[in-house]
């Protein structure tokens, strides 16, 4: 008799308890300036740097991520940069 897939069930995850591993050696890095583009069923953020530096060729923009997330993700990232947005306005200032 074949066996049938039960049913997930749902789970509280705590994210803060969960370790973080980076298999790929992915990097940090910085970005000045960040770019949204939205599709039927993602938003992509793509963020670069603009560097100045260039006195004879003038400023360059370098991509150093580009990251597609769901709407739902997009979603939780509104509220925790809203979040972490109302928090910083009402920190002291250093």
């Amino acid at each position: 008799m074949a066996s049938q897939a039960r049913p997930l069930s749902p789970q509280q995850i705590n994210l803060a308890e969960l370790p973080v591993t980076n298999p790929a050696g992915i990097q940090s890095v910085y970005a000045n300036n960040a770019m949204l583009f939205n599709a039927p069923h993602d938003i992509r953020l793509v963020f670069t740097e603009i560097i100045l530096d260039a006195p004879n060729t003038g400023p360059r923009q370098e991509m150093r991520a580009s990251v597609a997330i769901s709407y739902s993700e997009a979603q939780l990232l509104h509220q925790a940069l809203s979040q972490a947005l109302a928090m910083a306005k009402t920190a002291p200032k250093v």
